[in-house]
């Protein structure tokens, strides 16, 4: 009798054993499950939130740094004529015209303007831009901020993107859909190409449009903070082009200094 007994409990017992979850131990799995995604994402948004914030206090430490030259100096960094001032035995000088570099265009390829090359070192001569050391750019004789693009050898490296953006400052002649007139800019650009190249971009159009909206109008063609490509990235009438596309890398992005 004690066997059969036994032999029912035994079989009791692996029967539960061998039972699947129950709907409310489930739903907890789910939860769980649910829980760590959201924290996964939630940090990832913290960190991409973070890059864009640092992004913009450097570009915010770029405009600073300028304005402050222009009240030393009364002169535009890489325009200014007498460079030996701040130290920099044998540096090329600036043709002091008010403008760095040659004017150009957001279209235009401007390869290997001294001015636009020489700015950083100003700056940082001055005592202007924290944290940068100078070292030799591939621009002829002219010296650059390190760290730089390798192709060009002149460009301070920008914070947001793949790690290969830069930011070229120099003089603008903004044209239509843009503002037009001409002002000094900074430009977030991906790659190593020149200011207004085309190829490589630095930024997601979620970012530029979150930036935008941010610290700006929300606009890609007015305000302080623009966009030039009228293409992937905005549309040239306002509003950036969120969509389908938006986590690519397919803005530039234009920071006048007022």
């Amino acid at each position: 009798m004690f066997g059969a007994v036994n032999g029912l409990i035994a079989k009791k017992l692996q029967h539960e054993g061998q039972r699947g979850f129950t709907l409310i131990e489930m739903s907890i799995v789910l939860a769980i499950i649910g829980l760590i995604v959201g924290g996964i994402l939630k940090g990832q948004e913290v960190v991409n939130n973070a890059r864009l914030k640092t992004q913009m206090a450097q570009i915010d430490a770029i405009k600073a740094a300028v304005n402050t030259f222009q009240d030393q100096y009364s002169a535009l960094p890489g325009d200014y004529t007498t460079p030996a001032n701040l130290g920099e035995a044998g540096a090329p000088v600036g043709n002091g015209n008010g403008s760095i570099g040659a004017v150009f265009t957001v279209a235009q390829n401007v390869s290997c303007d001294a001015e636009i090359y020489r700015v950083w070192l100003d700056l940082a001569a001055a005592n202007l831009l924290g944290g940068t050391h100078l070292q030799n750019g591939g621009c002829g004789t002219v010296a650059a901020v390190s760290p730089v693009s390798t192709a060009t050898g002149a460009l301070l490296q920008g914070k947001v993107g793949n790690g290969n953006s830069y930011l070229y400052l120099g003089t603008y002649a903004l044209a239509a859909p843009l503002p037009v007139g001409t002002v000094p800019i900074i430009e977030l650009q991906g790659g190593a190409g020149a200011p207004g190249a085309a190829g490589a971009s630095a930024m997601r159009i979620i970012d530029a449009a979150a930036i935008d909206v941010k610290y700006d109008d929300g606009s890609d063609v007015s305000g302080t903070i623009m966009s030039p490509q009228t293409n992937s990235c905005s549309t040239g009438a306002g509003p950036y082009t969120v969509g389908a596309g938006d986590t690519a890398l397919n803005c530039n992005m234009l920071f006048t200094i007022q």
